[in-house]
């Protein structure tokens, strides 16, 4: 490495350690205004800032997703989602993979004590779009489904969480069903074709890294139109980056 080189590559760390400081800075000042009982201005945040929870105990399939997508594209942003002070989403992890592949970037933080409820106003949309807007966001939710292995983690570290949420009974019930795949609905699969949903989780490195991802997703988005799925959009595009069919 040259030495002009060593000095560019000295300063961009520099730079990121400075950004890192400031961020930390700000979540600090926030908080601390929080406690105090003062108001605090909104933070705006990239989209790829956003981190998925690694112990989200629901399991998001293509038909799930793309709903929320689909919503996003029709009548726009109208759910608040959560995350914690290190930008993990703890509510809210399909939208927000939605909204990225729909190739919405921005983000807008509330600081909030748990004193009071946020809530998002849309004005101005149409009756049948305040009913579409309302039966995706019920109806995806219910297209969602539980990640036993997780609830069985989560079970053996944090019981009361558990408690709160489900009954004995119910939650027996669901260690019953096992962790096997689950077949798409019938109005889902192609005739004489037996397809399932696999879901995979992506570990990223950095930040950076991540925020890549993202972009790439909404730029898939917007490459292959036609597309309904993530998982198609994807296959496609390694089709044409592997040579296996030409544009």
């Amino acid at each position: 490495m040259s030495r002009s080189e060593s000095l560019s590559h000295r300063e961009a760390e520099k730079e990121t350690l400075e950004v890192d400081q400031s961020e930390r800075r700000s979540r600090v000042e926030s908080q601390a205004a929080i406690e105090e009982g003062k108001e605090v201005s909104d933070e705006e945040l990239h989209i790829g800032d956003l981190k998925p929870d690694p112990n989200n105990a629901r399991k998001h399939n293509p038909r799930n997703v793309g709903m929320i997508e689909d919503s996003l594209h029709d009548v726009g942003a109208a759910r608040s989602i959560v995350i914690d002070e290190d930008n993990v989403v703890l509510a809210g992890n399909a939208t927000t993979e939605a909204a990225a592949s729909a190739g919405i970037e921005k983000v807008r933080v509330v600081e909030a004590d748990g004193n009071e409820i946020i809530a998002v106003r849309r004005r101005n949309l149409s009756p049948e779009q305040k009913l579409r807007l309302a039966l995706a966001d019920n109806r995806a939710a219910e297209l969602a489904e539980w990640d036993i292995p997780v609830l069985s983690a989560i079970r053996d570290e944090f019981p009361r969480a558990i408690e709160a949420a489900f009954r004995d009974t119910e939650f027996d019930a669901l260690l019953a069903k096992g962790g096997e795949e689950k077949p798409l609905e019938d109005d889902d699969k192609p005739k004489g074709e037996k397809r399932f949903v696999i879901q995979y989780n992506v570990i990223f490195d950095s930040e950076e890294q991540q925020a890549i991802f993202h972009r790439y997703l909404g730029w898939l988005k917007q490459r292959y139109p036609d597309m309904e799925t993530l998982g198609e959009r994807i296959a496609l595009d390694l089709r044409y980056r592997m040579g296996e069919i030409e544009e």
